[in-house]
């Protein structure tokens, strides 16, 4: 008899809606089935389950089914999304209403329906949380009894690009509430452009990007050597400091604005 994967995708999204942890399922599945591994997936939020910490929790809960089914398989992943750094609500009621299964115990042997079986989890999102996710259900699932094989989870948190627009999302609301109250108070906005101020030489202001090496800055001509964070701040205040010496000698900041 061939070895039973059980996959419960805790989505949020409803069929037949486009899910990202389905799709990441589907791979695990594509290898399960390679090494003559039946799988099968249930989607959650399809079926009708009802809030509790009971292996039943009356009336039309489709729970017991779903159950039955983890019962019978030989590894059990849990597929879960991220939001707000943590696994889905969904994810969460999982594990809430597994908690029933330790009622569920064999009177002669006091072992748990999940001891002995085989646990993993898949993760998605397109933010930080994926350790945190597969740590907390991992040590979950440890507690009712299953078995944690080394590199028992995987997770794709979205490339880079994607990653790198959600933050500056943040950031640009950020300069927003600045721009917003700075002009409140009659205090001049204006941003310093960046560039190469990492990679310049404070001291004799050469450029290159030979000068910093990761978290080191050395300058290739004088030798002055510092953390590369700290001389682009360094930079970054030397171009400010300019930039208001500009407007005091045209006169265009007031008395208050210049002891600001």
């Amino acid at each position: 008899m061939s070895l039973k994967a059980l996959f419960l995708n805790c989505t949020l999204k409803k069929s037949p809606e486009v899910s990202h942890t389905r799709a990441l399922i589907d791979k695990a599945v594509e290898l399960f089935q390679d090494l003559g591994v039946d799988s099968e997936v249930v989607r959650i939020v399809d079926h009708n389950i009802a809030f509790g910490v009971s292996s039943d929790e009356g009336g039309d809960d489709e729970w017991p089914q779903i159950l039955e089914k983890i019962k019978a398989c030989d590894i059990l992943v849990i597929g879960s999304s991220i939001w707000f750094g943590v696994r889905s609500a969904v994810a969460q009621m999982v594990l809430e209403r597994l908690d029933g299964s330790y009622a569920d115990a064999d009177p002669e042997t006091g072992q748990y329906p999940l001891y002995g079986k085989v646990a993993g989890v898949i993760v998605t999102g397109n933010e930080d949380g994926a350790h945190n996710v597969s740590a907390n259900t991992l040590f979950n699932l440890t507690h009712l009894g299953c078995t944690i094989p080394p590199n028992a989870d995987c997770y794709w948190v979205g490339d880079k690009k994607r990653r790198h627009n959600h933050s500056s999302w943040a950031f640009r609301q950020l300069q927003t509430f600045i721009e917003y109250k700075a002009k409140e108070v009659g205090i001049i906005t204006h941003y310093v452009d960046p560039s190469y101020t990492s990679q310049t030489c404070i001291r004799c202001n050469h450029i290159s990007k030979n000068n910093r090496n990761r978290l080191s800055f050395r300058c290739e001509k004088c030798g002055y050597a510092n953390n590369a964070d700290l001389i682009g701040a360094m930079n970054i205040e030397h171009k400010t400091r300019d930039y208001r010496y500009i407007l005091e000698s045209q006169g265009c900041l007031s008395a208050t604005q210049t002891n600001a």
